[in-house]
């Protein structure tokens, strides 16, 4: 049997997860002794086991409460359709990563020339391999998630005011 510190320690989770984790149903000890202190039995330690291996996947406690009370077949379900989420972040992340690069890179351009145009960024982002349909989809999710901080952005690679309208409005058209 273990307290719920010892649980804590051997997962290197807090005393409060795991009171937590008890008030959602997600894992009940299986006894109290003394002055009602939970005990956890080795079934327990094992289904603790599993709740940190689906955290770690970035699997929700309610979904993770679902999985582990339904059949096998119910955690592959989620288990894909978790790893579907993970490869969309992951190409959004990817996206993201390939233009932040190509923006240090114009910023240090317009270091050196002192103003970009779109024409100029558009010429240096096709030579970095960068599609025009990845760059425009860029653009819209700035637009459509955070207005201001896609204007932030284009001012801080040196476009003009007439080019961040234009930007701006080209993101807008296909929405």
């Amino acid at each position: 049997m273990y307290s719920v510190g010892q649980l804590a320690k051997r997962f290197g989770l807090s005393r409060s997860t795991l009171l937590y984790y008890d008030s959602i149903g997600l894992l009940t000890p299986s006894g109290r002794v003394g002055a009602n202190y939970r005990q956890y039995s080795e079934e327990d330690y094992q289904r603790l086991g599993r709740i940190c291996n689906y955290r770690a996947a970035g699997i929700s406690l309610q979904a993770i409460k679902q999985i582990l009370d339904s059949s096998s077949a119910d955690m592959i379900g989620y288990l894909e359709k978790r790893l579907s989420e993970t490869n969309s972040e992951i190409e959004h992340l990817r996206k993201q990563q390939c233009y932040i690069v190509a923006l240090m890179q114009a910023s240090r351009i317009r270091q050196d020339l002192g103003v970009v145009t779109i024409a100029d960024l558009d010429l240096y982002l096709d030579g970095l391999g960068i599609e025009a349909a990845t760059r425009h989809e860029f653009h819209q999710e700035m637009e459509r998630d955070d207005p201001d901080r896609h204007r932030s952005l284009l001012e801080s690679i040196g476009l003009s005011d007439t080019d961040i309208a234009q930007v701006k409005a080209r993101s807008q058209a296909d929405k």
